[in-house]
């Protein structure tokens, strides 16, 4: 999590605060009872989705390399942390490589069934960006665990383009819902008096 999650929640519901204004009560009764509480779902369902599959958006080229990982490391304390690793290309000068995908194979307990791995990973060449050199793939080529992938999209319009839409959702399902049930009662009182 980070500063592009809180944005996207927080331009989300501004989103869905703008949006909602524009709304006469009228056109919120058309709206089922159903379909406004099944935002709530959706939309939660579209930020941990957000969540676990991408990374702050960037413009960073991507650089895809093939090597060896040694000597991975836990950064950060509680729940915001990265993982951190030397990562030897076949062809190439040592790079010190971060990445925010959970528990790659070069990190698992013991790295000595690891060490004679081979990976092919794709980073976001940015020494700005925390972390620097972000890997945004991991595959695992040869070794224990080949076949292994993890990915996380980085595209400028990419997954985490789903944490404010799934924000919006929400907060239009939470008044949906509200004025729903508002609409419901006040012609439940009309009913009687017809």
């Amino acid at each position: 999590m980070g500063f592009y999650f809180l944005f996207g929640c927080i331009a989300g519901l501004a989103i869905g605060a703008i949006v909602s204004r524009g709304l006469t009560a009228e056109q919120c009764a058309v709206v089922p009872g159903v379909i406004a509480v099944l935002c709530l779902p959706v939309g939660f369902i579209a930020i941990l989705f957000s969540l676990l599959n991408s990374t702050a958006p960037s413009f960073a080229p991507r650089i895809s390399v093939t090597g060896k990982a040694s000597d991975c490391v836990r950064l950060g304390a509680g729940r915001d942390y990265t993982r951190s690793f030397r990562f030897e290309p076949e062809n190439g000068k040592l790079l010190q490589i971060g990445t925010k995908i959970v528990v790659p194979p070069m990190c698992w307990q013991t790295l000595d069934y690891e060490a004679g791995s081979t990976y092919h990973i794709t980073f976001l060449d940015d020494a700005k960006r925390y972390p620097a050199n972000e890997a945004i793939d991991i595959e695992v080529l040869t070794g224990r665990n080949v076949g292994w992938r993890k990915k996380l999209d980085a595209r400028p319009f990419g997954f985490w383009l789903a944490t404010p839409a799934g924000a919006m959702l929400m907060y239009l399902g939470l008044y949906f819902t509200r004025n729903t049930k508002g609409n419901a009662k006040s012609a439940g009182l009309q009913a009687p008096s017809a």
